[in-house]
């Protein structure tokens, strides 16, 4: 249950550049989040949210990643490390939400979200 990031240092770094603003403003379409068994909003639910459900990603880390979450504040699970550049999107005052697009809750229960940034 690892990260699926490339294993590249730069997908760790926060960047010493910010991100150009083209790419904070970019929708994020069926991004798969990790770790969705291992978070509160499972633990809480015994399932995943539904299709369409509302999700946001938060503005501060939890435990060092970038989480999504629904809107009672549980997290859903994380993004990959190749998206940790909307940290510095964030920090330029981005902020990002959308919806469950897929989901199952099978021996691997697996989230997928759209989201779409705003300032």
């Amino acid at each position: 249950m690892g990260t699926t990031g490339g294993g590249r240092l730069r997908d760790y770094q926060q960047g010493k550049e910010p991100p150009s603003q083209d790419r904070c403003e970019q929708e994020l379409t069926e991004v798969a989040l990790e770790e969705v068994a291992a978070t509160e909003y499972y633990a809480e639910h015994e399932d995943v949210p539904a299709a369409g459900t509302t999700v946001s990603l938060r503005s501060e880390l939890v435990d060092g990643r970038l989480a999504v979450q629904s809107e009672q504040g549980a997290v859903v699970g994380f993004l990959p490390t190749r998206y940790n550049y909307l940290l510095a999107c964030i920090g330029q005052g981005y902020s990002y939400a959308g919806e469950v697009a897929t989901c199952s809750n099978g021996t691997v229960p697996r989230v997928t979200v759209n989201l779409a940034p705003s300032t």
